[in-house]
């Protein structure tokens, strides 16, 4: 079962922290969706470099790579992609 947690920060003094981290997130999800759908590289052989690279941990890197390929059936599903 999966469960999806919401949570408000008081402090808007750590927005920027959040979004800076965010960022972060994003470049590297970009970064993996080229590697993988456009380059052809394998999701494993991207993953030490990235947890170099960005950073991530290893539930990080593994959370950016289950999004893409959630984003990537989606858009199968909806016909904006032909592979």
């Amino acid at each position: 079962m999966m469960a999806t947690f919401e949570a408000k920060v008081p402090d808007q003094a750590l927005s920027p922290l959040f979004s800076s981290i965010a960022g972060l997130f994003a470049q590297a999800e970009h970064a993996l969706y080229v590697d993988q759908y456009v380059r052809g590289r394998p999701v494993t052989e991207c993953k030490q470099e990235y947890l170099r690279e960005f950073g991530l941990t290893a539930r990080q890197f593994n959370a950016a790579a289950a999004n893409l390929v959630a984003q990537f059936v989606l858009a199968k599903l909806d016909g904006t992609v032909n592979a």
